[in-house]
């Protein structure tokens, strides 16, 4: 199902609410890999840019990307998948 932006940023600040972001092993593995935290792609998800001309259908399912800023200002996107959680499918910096 596509989601609007606006109903879009309501469902990633509730599940963010309600503990409901998981990570899967290859978004873990970039934060790491690229000295991102938890905190900044939470705080990209509670409050970045819908980035709708990257966002589309992928692996069969609605990918959304989030462009944002880490809490020391270094520009980073997020891409997620919404369904009864908010999944974190990768982590890109500025370098990617």
């Amino acid at each position: 199902m596509i989601l609007k932006t606006q109903v879009l940023k309501r469902a990633l600040r509730a599940a963010l609410d309600e503990g409901r972001v998981v990570y899967i092993k290859h978004a873990t593995d970039l934060i790491k890999e690229r000295g991102i935290t938890r905190p900044d792609v939470e705080r990209v998800l509670r409050s970045g840019t819908h980035n709708e001309g990257k966002s589309g259908y992928q692996n069969n399912q609605w990918r959304y990307h989030l462009a944002g800023k880490t809490v020391d200002g270094d520009a980073i996107e997020v891409a997620v998948e919404v369904q009864d959680q908010v999944i974190v499918v990768t982590v890109m910096g500025e370098e990617s």
